[in-house]
């Protein structure tokens, strides 16, 4: 009996020791060949990166200080201005002085907007909301809405020079979860499906391959949850829209210009590029300017950019390449300008 425990004990140990030896095989194999995910889109999704990393020369950036309360520009911003990158080109290259806040550290918007107004100084001059378009509606909707009384706390940045994210070979998955997943996906990838849903993030086919410079350019990456558009209904749009009007003309009466900065979702600005895309979201740009809002309208700009920059939008995130982000500064300059 005992010779026949040790047997199977020794059995046992054989089974675990091939399994932990096929577990950092597959590691190391998986590690060298598809890489550790740098991309949100190929990390929420599970897609490889070595498919979707940019490979076009992207320029570094030197992120600046957060300004002071007494800045020319005051931001409230999402995840596309709490790295200070737009905002660091536009202060180096145009000589303003910006101070940035993030929605989560704000207080509700009723709150930040009070916040602005009752310590105003006189230096300040634009005032920039800056949200995602799929975050329009749900964070908009809530004007007038919210009594909430707290101090908003501006962002802290630290000088330091930013460069592009490149995947490194060798950087080990350990989540045996994430492995399986994507080696699933890598087999779906190669198949005939335009558009397939995973980990809430779309991969789409499009019908122009020179638009990224990753291995997949003819396929695109973004967020399931720019689909929740097709739910809004436009009457509540338009609701949002006057109320939008009537804080940018309390802002006027005290000299103050609060502009609308709404980021196109990467489906939206690719959006005729999408093969088999059937869904028809309300187009909030052109609302706005049909009820003469005060907004920089990227969309059309991002129109012409797409077509002339590579990676304009990162092939492996939501968000825009260190090139998308000078360009919108730019845009922002030469808008801001014009106000003038």
């Amino acid at each position: 009996i005992l010779m026949m425990i040790f047997k199977m004990i020794n059995n046992y140990i054989y089974y675990i020791v091939a399994i932990i030896i096929v577990y950092f095989l597959t590691i190391f194999v998986f590690s060298f060949s598809f890489y550790s995910p740098i991309g949100a889109m190929t990390r929420m999704g599970s897609w490889p990166e070595v498919f979707f990393w940019g490979k076009a020369k992207q320029p570094s950036v030197k992120i600046l200080e957060n300004g002071n309360s007494d800045s020319e520009i005051i931001v409230l911003g999402d995840s596309f201005s709490n790295r200070n990158i737009w905002q660091s080109y536009l202060q180096a290259n145009n000589k303003f002085n910006i101070q940035t806040y993030h929605l989560s550290d704000a207080g509700c918007l009723d709150n930040w907007l009070r916040h602005i107004l009752k310590n105003k100084d006189q230096k300040n001059k634009y005032i920039i909301l800056e949200v995602v378009e799929q975050s329009f509606l749900p964070l908009l909707r809530t004007l007038n809405k919210c009594k909430q009384k707290i101090i908003p706390s501006p962002l802290s940045f630290k000088k330091e020079t930013l460069y592009p994210d490149r995947p490194q070979k060798g950087n080990l998955v350990l989540d045996l979860r994430y492995i399986i997943n994507t080696l699933f996906n890598f087999t779906r990838i190669n198949s005939k499906q335009k558009n397939i849903s995973f980990g809430n993030v779309n991969n789409v086919k499009i019908n122009n391959g020179q638009l990224f410079s990753n291995i997949k350019s003819e396929r695109m990456l973004y967020l399931s949850s720019e689909n929740e558009k097709i739910k809004w209904k436009k009457k509540e749009v338009i609701s949002v829209i006057k109320r939008i009007k009537i804080i940018q003309n309390d802002f006027k009466k005290v000299g103050l210009n609060l502009i609308l900065l709404i980021i196109p979702d990467k489906s939206t600005q690719y959006s005729k590029y999408i093969e088999k895309h059937d869904y028809k979201p309300i187009n909030i740009f052109n609302m706005l300017s049909e009820e003469r809002v005060e907004f920089i309208d990227l969309y059309k700009k991002f129109e012409i950019e797409i077509k002339n920059t590579k990676d304009f939008y990162l092939p492996n995130d939501n968000h825009l390449s260190f090139k998308g982000y000078m360009i919108l500064s730019n845009i922002i300059n030469s808008s801001l300008r014009n106000l003038d």
